[in-house]
């Protein structure tokens, strides 16, 4: 950061003075300002109050704070930043604290923190008789999917533990909606004030069904506000959630496109469900098997057996393109023989887990780049998770590892990276099976689970 002082000319008794920069003009003083990256001028804001002033006037006038998130951070995690929801109005207030861009700023500075400050570890056991098969966290919260087809939810804070739903079968995956763009919410009864960043979940289930619900537990939930349909005849694998559409994707190899809306405009309403209407069906264009992904008004679906990437315009579902990934040589059968796993992330990043554990990705969802995790890591990758300025990788060893990815590029350089932070969980070697990161209000939050048992690690300021 540059110096906040500058020197002037000295005087005709060699005697030198400084003159501070609170000393110039105002205006000079804003071309200044603009000019400085985003913690910079956060840093200036604390120097004095003339300074504050300035900040919360540029907020106000000059959307400062919105420069420095796409400038710095980019589109992409702005939206994964801010839970997709858009900034909508300003808030009529004076105070920058208060500012949209301003909070996914700060949210994507503390995200790139991790290695750096302090962290706490704090293990959740006793899965043994019903194991976990997925995980979300949100806020305080972590939601878990189960093999006997439970969803249940857990305050981190007390490892409170209430059942949210049940399927009759395997929960295969979930996601979380927050369709109203608040802070947090405090829908969850908790003796310790737990809060979440979302106030719905959706959860699939082998049994075929979708059902959505409140972030509640079971026994208070209005059997009202409780959503439930089944829009296949084969397994629900995959759902993703942007704003206000959701995608499931069938064992059929389809597509299921839902456009979702409060019940009352503007208000979360736990006794009332939310409102989902299905705006179109489609089948995935080669299919065949592939694993697929949400991001705006376009579904990516990669299918591994020709290593092409489709896009379905959700706006308009029956238009799709389709781009072929450069992919290098890795034998004489289908690619579908090598790739064990497949993550769509964000708009155009693309992660392949190779079945003999390698890793490969691409930026632009056309040519794929070798991630050389053999130069870290004796074990193969089984799951991932990519928020704001974090990659997190599980592995079959029961290891987890994190890089630091402020950017979309920068997931060109980790070739030549360590990991920031790494940590064995001491589960007996068990795999992680899944992952997720969020922000729980002072800092990033990093929860991976073994079938068993699950660990949350937590990093915080230690100003806080």
């Amino acid at each position: 950061m540059h110096s906040l002082t500058m020197r002037e000319p000295l005087s005709d008794g060699g005697h030198s003075s400084q003159s501070s920069l609170a000393d110039l003009p105002n205006e000079l003083l804003e071309k200044v300002f603009l000019f400085c990256d985003g913690i910079t001028i956060k840093r200036l804001s604390a120097v004095c109050k003339k300074f504050n002033t300035m900040v919360i006037n540029l907020s106000r006038l000059k959307d400062v704070w919105k420069k420095c998130v796409f400038t710095e951070i980019g589109k992409e995690i702005a939206d994964e930043l801010s839970r997709y929801c858009s900034g909508g109005k300003r808030l009529d207030n004076s105070l920058y604290l208060n500012d949209f861009y301003y909070k996914l700023y700060v949210k994507w500075c503390r995200s790139l923190n991790v290695g750096k400050w302090p962290s706490t570890d704090t293990p959740i056991n006793g899965f043994f008789q019903n194991p976990i098969s997925c995980i979300k966290v949100s806020g305080d919260l972590i939601i878990m999917g189960h093999k006997d087809g439970c969803v249940s939810i857990c305050d981190y804070l007390s490892q409170n533990i209430e059942i949210a739903c049940r399927h009759i079968r395997m929960v295969t995956d979930i996601a979380l909606i927050d369709l109203a763009g608040q802070d947090s919410y405090s829908i969850f009864k908790s003796r310790v004030g737990a809060i979440s960043n979302h106030h719905h979940i959706v959860s699939i289930s082998k049994d075929q069904n979708v059902r959505v619900y409140p972030i509640q537990s079971a026994s208070i939930m209005n059997k009202y506000s409780h959503l439930a349909f089944k829009p296949a005849s084969s397994e629900l694998n995959y759902v993703r959630v942007f704003g206000e559409y959701c995608a499931i994707y069938a064992n059929s190899m389809k597509i299921f496109l839902w456009k979702m809306s409060l019940s009352s405009p503007g208000c979360v309403d736990v006794n009332k469900p939310l409102n989902f209407s299905l705006f179109a069906v489609v089948t995935s264009p080669d299919r065949l098997p592939g694993w697929f992904n949400l991001w705006e008004n376009k579904v990516r679906c990669f299918c591994a057996g020709r290593g092409i990437l489709h896009e379905i315009n959700v706006e308009n579902a029956y238009s799709c393109s389709s781009r072929r990934l450069r992919l290098p040589r890795l034998g004489t059968g289908p690619y579908s023989q090598y790739i064990s796993r497949a993550f769509v992330l964000r708009k155009k990043t693309i992660i392949l887990v190779m079945v003999s554990g390698l890793l490969y990705y691409s930026i632009d969802g056309e040519t794929l780049h070798d991630f050389p995790i053999y130069k870290h890591f004796t074990s193969k990758v089984i799951t991932l998770a990519l928020w704001g300025g974090i990659l997190a990788l599980g592995l079959e060893c029961g290891q987890l590892a994190i890089y630091r990815c402020p950017t979309i590029s920068d997931l060109a350089l980790l070739h030549d990276q360590k990991p920031v932070y790494k940590l064995h969980l001491d589960r007996r070697d068990e795999p992680i099976i899944s992952l997720d990161i969020d922000d729980y209000g002072k800092g990033p939050v990093v929860v991976a689970a073994t079938h068993n048992a699950v660990s949350v690690l937590k990093w915080f300021s230690s100003d806080d």
